[in-house]
């Protein structure tokens, strides 16, 4: 027979339990969010918003038009002051001008996991400050209905999930959208100021991010350089970024790398290293200087680094090599797993001395 005392004690430790969940979901964190798509997938939302558990409404900025661009960074990063709960629920409607359809969707989010992201803190090594890990959350949109969630920060970037939206039809396109033209005549009217080979691409379903899976891909990768670095930042395929204030021991589930810029020292002598995976420098000037144009080739998966990576067995761990050479002039890079190893060679390497 069960005592009074242990009934009693079961009783209050339920209570206790209710009262954390209570107060966790309670509490709010500083962010904020965006929406952005790929190069040339313009869009027009008429709902984007998240919910929490307790079922407050987060909006997300920018309701309307947007234009491809912004995929995996949303349309604007300002981190107000106003403080949110922990988003749970996300809610998707919108137009999609290059295939004339109509798409929603309604995702539960790991809100658990999520809270623990906006928990984490980064602590720089040089000023000591410590500051919020992450605090805006990137929706990207694409074609055929692929929705992507990112949480982001100024130096790292994490995907969250992949959803799926599913295709809406409506009698008259001003049921949704506040616009009296048919749904005819809208599409007819975006479509005439696409260029022939945007047209081309369209007809022959050989659009950008036609297969999102094939850029989220990972493999158990070290990235390995030749000299002790003093900051690292990998920025992978599938919009994930990871900055380093030390070389990485340990093998890590990472998408294929496109852009590295790392920092090291040699003789009292400082250097840092910008290491974009494509000969085209255009994505290079995007990167670092600040110059319009997608952030990585949108022909990526048609590039040597991506046909090297797939040769791989995802199974088995893999070092990516950044080989500096002794007079820091210049950077050769292979990718080894077992005893194979390969040389990348389609690479745009630009070397500075502080």
């Amino acid at each position: 027979m069960v005592s009074l005392r242990k009934i009693t004690l079961l009783f209050l430790l339920s209570i206790i339990h209710l009262y954390n969940a209570q107060t966790s979901a309670m509490k709010k964190y500083r962010y904020d969010a965006g929406i952005g798509t790929p190069e040339n997938y313009d869009i027009d939302s008429y709902r984007q918003t998240f919910y929490s558990s307790g079922n407050e409404m987060i909006p997300i900025p920018g309701l309307g038009v947007t234009l491809g661009g912004q995929w995996g960074m949303g349309n604007s990063f300002v981190i107000g002051d106003e403080l949110k709960e922990v988003p749970a629920l996300l809610k998707i409607g919108y137009y999609s001008y290059i295939e004339n359809k109509f798409f929603e969707g309604e995702f539960r989010l790991p809100e658990m996991e999520i809270e623990k992201l906006l928990q984490e803190k980064i602590k720089n090594p040089v000023s000591g400050l410590e500051s919020p890990k992450y605090n805006y959350f990137s929706v990207g949109i694409a074609l055929n209905g692929v929705i992507v969630l990112w949480i982001r920060g100024n130096e790292n970037q994490k995907e969250i999930q992949k959803f799926q939206a599913s295709e809406k039809k409506y009698e008259k396109f001003s049921d949704v959208i506040d616009d009296e033209r048919s749904q005819k005549e809208i599409y007819e009217g975006w479509f005439k100021n696409y260029s022939a080979d945007l047209k081309r691409q369209i007809a022959e379903k050989a659009l950008p991010y036609d297969n999102v899976d094939l850029y989220r891909k990972k493999y158990r990768l070290k990235i390995n350089p030749s000299r002790k670095v003093t900051w690292m930042q990998i920025g992978t395929i599938n919009m994930e970024k990871e900055t380093l204030y030390a070389d990485r021991k340990d093998y890590s589930e990472t998408a294929i790398p496109y852009n590295i810029w790392l920092k090291w020292t040699d003789q009292g002598k400082e250097f840092e290293a910008r290491i974009i995976f494509s000969k085209d420098e255009k994505y290079y000037r995007t990167n670092y200087k600040a110059e319009s144009g997608p952030k990585f080739p949108y022909n990526f998966v048609k590039g040597e680094t991506y046909h090297t990576f797939t040769s791989l067995d995802q199974d088995i761990p893999a070092e990516l090599v950044l080989d500096i050479n002794p007079e820091n002039t210049d950077i050769r890079v292979f990718l080894q797993q077992k005893d194979k190893k390969y040389t990348l060679n389609d690479l745009t390497v630009k070397i500075f001395k502080k």
